[in-house]
């Protein structure tokens, strides 16, 4: 509410940052491209029952740096261009960015990514629609929905468990799980992070975090239990943490809304919406360096430029 009431913050603009963006965009796209060539060649699967062997196997290869790049490539920089692309109906150009989005979930088996294109084509179609939030509730209910239908009708839990059970109900139960831990256990203060690490020593045998939470609740080590927000506040400095956290994310969201003034909502909520989205279970920091919204903090600030969102508005002119 504070940060509601707050005016727009205002930055300078970089009169160049069409060309930044392209051809950053560029060459992570091509150097996440090449080292997933070099590592797996031309490897396709789709089955999502296998998605664990397959992450299994991506974690053994080591690519270097593949735990930032892919996740910026998945999680914005492949959205971004997707509704630039469909805005712009370059559809050759919006053709092969789905091509290497799948091609990437191929070999890492990560199903947000082949989703992330899902998700961000709903914004795209419902962005600045009068009744868009009402669209989205009801998009979301009838998920819900039809999960319940395919269990109860043909026995398939794919629908309830990748949607209702993975949102609904497993995170808020690891969030109180977190809670219920680290009440009665020293929190870690930041530690589970590198730079910290060095200034705190990380309290448990057990690392990272996860997996010390996958052996207490599951019994196995090997089972990540990530959290998200909350839990990932509480861990970290308890109550005082949840405070922290919920200012943080408030001056974020804020950052977001006066970045995105003036720019396409749809190009906006595309760069946006996977990095705020993981926030449901990843810890604030992992998300920020790992998962993107750091990269699409500077992507927003950038198109924010008068340069910039001139020519998208006559890219708009087109459609």
């Amino acid at each position: 509410m504070m940060f509601a009431r707050m005016p727009n913050l205002s930055f300078i603009r970089l009169y160049e940052s069409k060309f930044f963006i392209y051809s950053f965009s560029t060459i992570i796209l091509i150097s996440v491209c090449s080292l997933f060539f070099k590592s797996f060649g031309f490897a396709w699967n789709f089955n999502l029952a296998q998605v664990y062997e397959v992450r299994a196997q991506f974690a053994t290869k080591g690519i270097p740096l593949v735990g930032y790049f892919v996740k910026w490539v998945c999680y914005v920089i492949n959205p971004l261009l997707f509704s630039l692309f469909w805005i712009q109906k370059r559809w050759v150009a919006l053709g092969a960015v789905i091509f290497i989005q799948l091609y990437i979930f191929s070999c890492a088996g990560h199903k947000t990514f082949i989703f992330a294109f899902f998700f961000v084509g709903v914004f795209f179609l419902i962005a600045g629609k009068k009744y868009s939030l009402v669209c989205l509730t009801a998009g979301l209910a009838i998920i819900v929905l039809l999960g319940i239908i395919s269990n109860l009708v043909i026995g398939d839990l794919w629908i309830p468990t990748l949607f209702t059970r993975r949102l609904l109900f497993t995170q808020p139960k690891l969030y109180y799980a977190y809670y219920d831990f680290f009440s009665q256990n020293p929190q870690i203060y930041l530690s589970v992070h590198s730079f910290f690490n060095s200034l705190i020593d990380y309290p448990y045998d057990i690392f990272p975090p996860a997996k010390m939470m996958g052996d207490v609740l599951y019994g196995k080590i090997e089972t990540s239990a990530n959290t998200g927000l909350v839990g990932d506040a509480y861990m970290n400095f308890g109550y005082i943490g949840l405070f922290m956290w919920a200012v943080i994310t408030g001056v974020i969201i804020k950052l977001i809304d006066s970045l995105s003034s003036g720019i396409d909502i749809r190009l906006a909520s595309a760069c946006i919406a996977m990095p705020m989205l993981s926030l449901i279970n990843s810890a604030l920091l992992t998300n920020i360096l790992t998962h993107g919204l750091g990269v699409a903090l500077l992507f927003l600030y950038l198109a924010s430029s008068s340069k910039f969102k001139l020519k998208q508005q006559r890219a708009m002119e087109q459609i």
